[in-house]
């Protein structure tokens, strides 16, 4: 009798069979396994039957798949599924996003993926600085990819340079930070017979020039002049006016006021003694040529008619010689100033008694406009004796007589006055503040601003305006300082993500100190510490924590390095590769470690 044989069974490709020859009689068994990487299909193991057949027929070995891979967001990988052992997927990131993780990727012979799909975050750019005299926005990082920041400049001073910058995908921002520099005002010079301090430039936002006139010259304006936020002088370039000579009163009369009074635009009045008429203007008025617009008058002595009497007279007639006793009477006139005119004499004779009659008439005087910013009542006709009043409009003020009569030689008794913007006293800026502008507006409707001190309260009005009868709206305020509170004086300040606070708060007050740290891996992107101030607010804002960084890792030489640049935050891993027909001699990647160092040096290929 002879053992029964089941036919020889060869091994699988890629896998094995145990015992690897043989064990092909009756009840023998034959294990198989599939070589790394594959997965046996079918049955194991396989008998030998009494029939001379085995119980299954022999397995297959089939490579293991690993699962579906899915781009990272803002990212791509290099081929599409299905993957099996030992395949490898390469990732890479969009423009302006860097990978974070290992590429590439092998599947495993267990059917798993040897690293986790890495992912594609934003290139970030560094942090930037606002400039002196300006601002950003947003005003602190961190700023990645596609963020946008806009520079803006204090109230008087102006942007030099690019206003919006962008973080663009190489890390780099699109220009430099610019800079904030003062406005400029147009350039002054010096007013003819004048002078100006300082001589040349100083011509930048609050910067003063002083002006001031030669010898025998005033100033008609105002100084100094501040040049102003908008790049505008907060007043014109004063003129330097020539003083006109000095006048002496008129023989026989006087002047008003007595001395002095010699400068652009003054006016000086004149009157005669009792018994004395003026001869000539009333009034001169300094000129811009430095001319008197009047000639001093002169007081001339007033006219009397003589008094004359007789007692007897001889009359004779054409008709009859007779011989009159006669009383001759004539009455006294007196003619006063220039205005009464004889016209004509009747004498008639009434027994002996003779009577003389004059007939006076009176010349009208000059009409009369308003003054400027004034009226006059009434506004005609304007004969003698008319008296004419003058008013100003609310605001201004009267400089002269209110009054003025026609009189009987044609001529007005006095000058029309004139209407000038009515003054307030000056106002001084309050102790330990400051007022806006900072010198002169005292007149009608101007309004002065008042402003305290960093750590002072203003206790008072905020303006002052001065009003037509040139009192002033509101007296100038006080400046107090702050009450300090004895807690929350400041704002609650939140610790920075991956960061923390010393003391940890929530309350602060006046004048508390906190330091700012950022947790091992991470880097102050701002300032510490940050103090709270008098006024409630905080010295400085709390700044970030960014990433760490460590120093930039080249490619190996004959070899490469994903991602091919940056991937040199705390926690970014950088792979080395080596070029075909070259081994890598060392670590494969390198991670960025919390203190700035890499885990391991860039290998090399041999």
């Amino acid at each position: 009798i002879s053992a029964i044989q089941c036919p020889v069974l060869s091994a699988p490709a890629n896998g094995v069979r145990s015992p690897t020859t043989g064990s092909n009689f009756y009840t023998n068994t034959i294990a198989f396994t599939c070589n790394a990487g594959y997965q046996l299909t079918g049955t194991s193991p396989l008998t030998c039957q009494a029939d001379g057949t085995w119980s299954n027929t022999v397995p297959t070995c089939t490579r293991k798949q690993c699962p579906a891979l899915t781009p990272p967001a803002n990212g791509a990988l290099s081929t599409a599924g299905p993957y099996f052992y030992p395949n490898q997927v390469t990732f890479s990131c969009n423009s302006g996003y860097q990978r974070n993780g290992v590429s590439p990727v092998t599947c495993q012979a267990d059917g798993t993926w040897s690293n986790p799909v890495p992912t594609c975050t934003p290139v970030q750019c560094p942090a930037l600085i606002a400039p002196t005299y300006g601002a950003l926005n947003p005003p602190a990082g961190p700023y990645v990819y596609q963020n946008q920041v806009t520079v803006t400049c204090n109230s008087g001073y102006q942007l030099n340079g690019v206003s919006s910058l962008t973080c663009q995908a190489d890390g780099t921002w699109s220009n430099n930070v610019p800079t904030c520099e003062p406005r400029q005002c147009p350039v002054l010079n010096a007013p003819t017979n004048g002078a100006r301090t300082p001589p040349t430039g100083s011509n930048l936002y609050q910067n003063q020039v002083t002006f001031t006139c030669n010898a025998g010259y005033d100033l008609d304006g105002v100084s100094p002049v501040t040049c102003q936020a908008d790049g505008i002088w907060s007043n014109p370039v004063p003129v330097c006016r020539p003083r006109c000579p000095a006048l002496t009163a008129p023989t026989n009369g006087a002047r008003t006021p007595p001395t002095g009074q010699n400068s652009y635009q003054d006016v000086i009045r004149f009157t005669c003694n009792s018994g004395y008429i003026r001869n000539g203007a009333f009034d001169t008025t300094c000129q811009a040529d430095g001319t008197w617009s009047n000639p001093v008058p002169t007081c001339e002595r007033k006219i009397i008619l003589s008094h004359h009497t007789t007692t007897l007279s001889l009359l004779r007639s054409p008709v009859t010689r007779d011989t009159y006793e006669t009383a001759l009477q004539l009455r006294r006139v007196k003619l006063t100033d220039h205005g009464a005119t004889l016209l004509q004499h009747a004498y008639y004779l009434e027994s002996i008694r003779y009577q003389f009659y004059f007939i006076i008439s009176a010349r009208p005087c000059q009409a009369l406009t308003a003054p400027t910013n004034g009226a006059l009542s009434p506004a005609a006709p304007h004969n003698y004796p008319v008296t004419v009043t003058f008013t100003c409009n609310t605001g201004y003020v009267r400089n002269g007589d209110q009054t003025t009569t026609c009189q009987a030689d044609g001529t007005w008794s006095n000058h029309s006055p004139t209407c000038t913007l009515g003054q307030c006293s000056a106002l001084a800026a309050p102790t330990n503040g400051a007022r806006t502008p900072p010198t002169g507006a005292t007149s009608y409707g101007n309004t002065v601003t008042f402003t305290c001190n960093s750590g002072y309260v203003r206790n008072g009005t905020a303006t002052a305006t001065c009003k037509s009868d040139g009192t002033w709206s509101n007296p100038i305020p006080t400046c107090t300082r702050k009450t300090i509170l004895s807690s929350r004086q400041c704002p609650t300040l939140a610790a920075p993500t991956n960061g923390a606070l010393s003391p940890p708060g929530p309350a602060y007050s006046y004048p508390s100190t906190v330091i700012v740290t950022c947790n091992s891996g991470y880097q102050l992107n701002g300032v510490s510490p940050v103090t709270c101030q008098a006024d409630g607010t905080w010295s400085n804002p709390v700044g970030t924590c960014r990433p760490g960084q460590c120093s930039a890792l080249t490619a190996p030489i004959n070899g490469s390095r994903m991602p091919p640049t940056g991937a040199n935050s705390y926690g970014n891993t950088v792979t080395f590769t080596c070029n075909p027909g070259y081994v890598r001699n060392g670590a494969a990647t390198s991670t960025c470690q919390a203190d700035g160092t890499w885990t391991y040096p860039v290998p090399t290929c041999k």
